[in-house]
């Protein structure tokens, strides 16, 4: 897992996941543990990352941009600085992750689960991505982004 690791690292952001043949997928991660992973800078792009344990990991400045991590669970992940344009994040959970400077553009949060400071200064954001999503009363958001309604107390989901 290192060496797999260490290469995808090493990945020029800019490049992309081409196909050779028809047959040829995307990197596909389900289920993998990354639990407390140094995935910093790695590039990411399109991988599959459906119900990944990604727990503390750590992908600082990571390019993630339209990789699935649905169902993934990035509770208290450090995603500072990470590039998730259009990543589909429906069913994740990132109870306790940090999402400061993260771009979130364009991104699928359908039933994701967040609860706590961590959305202040996301880029990216909109009210209207945050209408599936769940978070609580703690949960800090970028000036005009209105909390959905459905956000209860912290109570409400423990």
């Amino acid at each position: 897992m290192v060496a797999v690791l260490t290469v995808l690292s090493r990945r020029k952001q800019n490049r992309y996941w081409t196909s050779t043949s028809k047959n040829e997928t995307q990197p596909d991660f389900t289920g993998a543990n990354f639990q407390g992973a140094n995935l910093e800078q790695a590039n990411l792009s399109d991988a599959n990352f459906l119900r990944a344990d990604l727990s503390g990991a750590r992908p600082l400045d990571a390019d993630f941009s339209g990789a699935n991590l649905s169902n993934a669970n990035l509770s208290g992940a450090d995603l500072s600085g990470t590039k998730l344009e259009k990543a589909n994040l429906s069913g994740a959970k990132l109870l306790g992750a940090n999402l400061s400077g993260a771009d979130l553009s364009k991104v699928g949060l359908r039933h994701a689960f967040q609860v706590g400071d961590f959305f202040p200064d996301a880029i990216g954001l909109t009210t209207e991505m945050l209408k599936e999503a769940f978070g609580d009363e703690d949960t800090s958001l970028p000036n005009g982004v209105t909390r959905p309604v459905h956000w209860r107390n912290r109570e409400f989901w423990t």
